[in-house]
């Protein structure tokens, strides 16, 4: 799940473009594995009532629900006119600065000319800015512009007004708690996929 800096200065995802369900842990053809947990629901039974278990089956079970609000709510907050295709490669150029329009095309699962079209209407609402690649001239390097930037804060601003308008009602110390817990699950999921990673990197700097 990638991340962005909010007005609040907090560490997020961006939801608009997380996937709606988690994947089922399995082997490589797709089957789940013997030792992977049953999904949430299907006995109850099996999930005793704390534990990691518990956790891991309240995290399978309720995050996706919970982005696909926040996502909802921030698609909203797109200004008028705006596609949602529009907005997702904004999102993504915010946590990508310098992409080009290959990236952009891989991210919304379209083609390169279709992409091309689509960053040329947001170079021309001054959303984005074209530059070319001082090194690779033939590649152009895309970035979010002043008012590209202002137009997501204020949309993810609109998701933020809604979900502390969801958990005010909660006592001081359940808001501490989510707030602790979704740190400490997000420290663990950076920390479990550093490695991988890692090991990417380093085999980028393998010669071929």
């Amino acid at each position: 799940m990638q991340t962005s800096v909010t007005p609040s200065g907090f560490e997020t995802a961006d939801p608009a473009t997380a996937p709606d369900e988690p994947e089922q842990a399995g082997d490589a053809g797709g089957r789940p594995r013997p030792d992977a947990a049953a999904p949430p629901g299907a006995d109850a039974a099996a999930v005793p009532p704390g534990g990691a278990d518990a956790a891991a089956a309240a995290i399978l079970e309720n995050v996706p629900l919970i982005m696909r609000s926040i996502r909802g709510r921030m698609r909203e907050g797109r200004p008028a006119g705006m596609s949602v295709a529009q907005f997702r490669t904004l999102l993504y150029l915010r946590r990508h600065p310098g992409s080009g329009l290959s990236e952009i095309a891989d991210h919304l699962g379209t083609s390169v000319p279709a992409a091309s079209e689509l960053v040329s209407r947001l170079v021309r609402q001054d959303l984005v800015v074209r530059e070319t690649d001082p090194v690779e001239r033939r590649r152009i390097r895309l970035t979010l512009s002043a008012t590209g930037t202002s137009e997501l804060d204020q949309a993810q601003w609109a998701a933020m007004a809604w979900l502390r308008m969801l958990v005010q009602d909660l006592d001081p110390e359940r808001q501490r708690a989510i707030a602790d817990a979704l740190a400490d699950l997000r420290r663990l999921i950076l920390a479990a996929d550093a490695p991988a990673e890692d090991e990417i990197a380093a085999r980028a700097d393998i010669p071929g």
